[in-house]
């Protein structure tokens, strides 16, 4: 309900932020926020993923000083890396392009590194403690009310809404959700950890999340990247026609993003509690929940592409094989299941790492072929292309060092086995 919810606010805010700012500004504005996302994921070096583990796995062995020292500096890398590099980054833009209204934009978007950065950070520990409603609610829905109606108040009162007011209003957005989730994180951490003397363990942490944070990297270049890209190769107003496709097209695997919310913080308690026939099945249930319905609405998308994107514009219709390719690649997605989650929080973050950077160098190739010929189109099926493959090949090594056959058709033959 929650992921279905923050679709519609996500198409509602794009819709406002795409009329109110025309397709050119809209550009400017995709391409500056998407650059401090990417930013924002980094900045917490993937402590957002392993602290997953480490906070569920040490509270089932009642550890409280490392749990407590988990929370501590897994909230604090985003604060000081990302400030570290809003700073930075400012006074670099400030003094190389002047006061203009792009590098005011980009200068506030760099400011949204480390809210972003701490909003991930603090979403995975309330996600640990299984309060997925807490977890969720103030980014997936609080974040883009507030920043839809910051939008429609500033229009309201006769303000001008330029690409860099729109960043502000997005910055705004995201300092209500930390704060409401800052609130609900602290009532959720047990009183035992808030007594207990913090301890760390800066070389196991360091241990495990290396090779994630490699593979959280390469997602953030499925994710955003490209339409970075898009930009640097076509210019803004194409990336922001590409952004609004991209996002339309990824509603293929809302199923799979709304069940890993669920799956993931019990695939890490299953296995270490060595409950893996529950564990197997868990992954094969979540799959046979969700890929029908993403069949569907695949189906629904290439049927009614262009009415999708000619809600924001006429100008996004260009933006039609786009949608449909990266909605045929997160199909393939799906259809493999949560095989990123179970390598990663199951020891096998290595291999998993070695997967994630071979297909990301893969995608930026395609990015660099595919772009200058085929425009955005080309940037959408290296996209995809590059989803499908890092999937199935993932799903593959389940198999080996697991032995879990995770697929649609696994799942099938669980449910029915007279049919196997």
């Amino acid at each position: 309900m929650l992921q279905a919810s923050a679709v519609v606010l996500n198409y509602v805010t794009n819709i406002v932020f795409a009329r109110t700012l025309g397709v050119d500004d809209f550009g400017v504005f995709t391409y500056v926020t998407n650059w401090a996302r990417i930013g924002g994921g980094i900045s917490h070096l993937s402590m957002a993923s392993s602290g997953l583990r480490f906070v569920a796995e040490h509270s089932a062995a009642e550890d409280w000083p490392e749990v407590k020292g988990v929370i501590r500096t897994s909230r604090q890398l985003p604060v000081f890396l990302g400030g570290a590099a809003a700073v930075i980054g400012s006074v670099a833009i400030l003094a190389v392009q002047g006061r203009t209204p792009a590098s005011v934009a980009m200068v506030l978007a760099l400011w949204i590194i480390p809210t972003a950065g701490l909003i991930e950070m603090q979403e995975t520990i309330l996600q640990a403690y299984r309060l997925i409603f807490r977890a969720f609610f103030p980014w997936l829905v609080f974040q883009p009310i507030v920043a839809i109606a910051l939008a429609l108040g500033a229009l309201l009162f006769g303000v001008h809404v330029s690409a860099s007011m729109a960043v502000a209003i997005m910055l705004g957005s995201y300092v209500a959700a930390l704060a409401l989730q800052g609130v609900w994180l602290h009532a959720a951490i047990p009183a035992e950890v808030h007594a207990a003397p913090a301890a760390y363990e800066y070389r196991a942490w360091t241990k495990v999340t290396a090779p994630i944070f490699l593979s959280n990297v390469v997602s953030i270049v499925f994710t955003r990247l490209d339409v970075v890209m898009v930009g640097i190769f076509l210019g803004a107003k194409e990336a922001g026609i590409y952004a609004v496709a991209m996002r339309a097209g990824n509603l293929a695997q809302i199923g799979q993003s709304s069940m890993a919310a669920i799956v993931s913080p019990r695939i890490s308690h299953l296995y270490w509690a060595n409950r893996e026939d529950e564990l197997q099945d868990l992954a094969l249930t979540s799959v046979r929940w969700i890929f029908f319905p993403s069949v569907a609405l695949t189906a629904l998308m290439f049927l009614f592409a262009n009415p999708i994107l000619s809600v924001f514009g006429h100008a996004f219709i260009a933006g039609r094989w786009v949608l449909i390719w990266i909605a045929l690649g997160q199909l393939v997605s799906v259809s493999s299941g949560p095989v990123g989650w179970l390598m990663n929080l199951t020891g096998r973050q290595n291999t998993a790492a070695k997967v994630f950077g071979a297909t990301a160098a893969l995608t930026v190739v395609g990015y660099i072929v595919l772009i200058p010929w085929l425009g955005i189109v080309g940037a959408a099926i290296a996209n995809a292309a590059a989803i499908a493959v890092r999937n199935l090949v993932l799903s593959r090594f389940a198999r080996r060092s697991l032995g879990y056959n995770v697929s649609v058709w696994a799942s099938l033959r669980r449910r029915h086995p007279e049919q196997a």
